[in-house]
């Protein structure tokens, strides 16, 4: 944080800082630049408050583009910033002095990996027995396909193929939300 000056101002002095000293009138400094206090006041304060709300603002907005993506159940890019932090906290230690001194960040980030490891794991798993719409749709070709192939080994009017074909149709459709599948 660069450090600011203190500027006596007038009494007039429309950037005077709004604060008001301990003798309980108003602060003789100059307000810091657009700000309405001066250092002694909280005007860092205030910006360091402006700064951590920008910052939350960014973040969230990270946040959700992170949420929304469809890896966000893939935690591999975590655990692999986690042994970047490791690995940078440990090629940091030039000495034991060093190495004692990063421990705790050291040992924290080991049992973080430690937790997300069976996690990651476990998420894959899980998710390598689902299919994706991709490969829901392709199956649903399929299907579809040799039932038509099917039906149409048998002698009947175009009318009464387009009937069954439509009942099967709405049969499936029927069935989509119950597999979690919605358009």
């Amino acid at each position: 944080m660069t450090h600011h000056k203190r500027i006596y101002v007038e009494a007039n002095d429309p950037r005077r800082c709004q604060g008001i000293s301990m003798n309980g009138e108003q602060c003789r400094y100059r307000a810091m630049d657009g700000f309405d206090k001066c250092v002694g006041h909280g005007g860092n304060g205030v910006k360091a408050a402006n700064q951590r709300i920008y910052n939350v603002a960014q973040w969230k907005a990270r946040i959700g583009a992170h949420a929304d993506h469809r890896e966000v159940y893939n935690l591999r890019e975590d655990l692999g910033v986690l042994r970047i932090l490791l690995e940078t906290q440990l090629n940091a230690c030039m000495d034991d002095n060093q190495l004692l001194m990063r421990s705790p960040a050291i040992a924290d980030l080991v049992m973080r990996i430690e937790k997300l490891v069976p996690k990651a794991a476990k998420l894959e798993e899980h998710f390598r027995s689902l299919l994706d719409i991709n490969a829901v749709a392709n199956f649903a070709d399929t299907v579809v396909s040799a039932v038509v192939e099917e039906i149409d080994k048998f002698n009947m009017t175009p009318e009464d193929r387009d009937k069954i074909l439509d009942r099967l149709a709405d049969k499936v459709e029927a069935a989509m939300p119950k597999v979690g599948i919605e358009e």
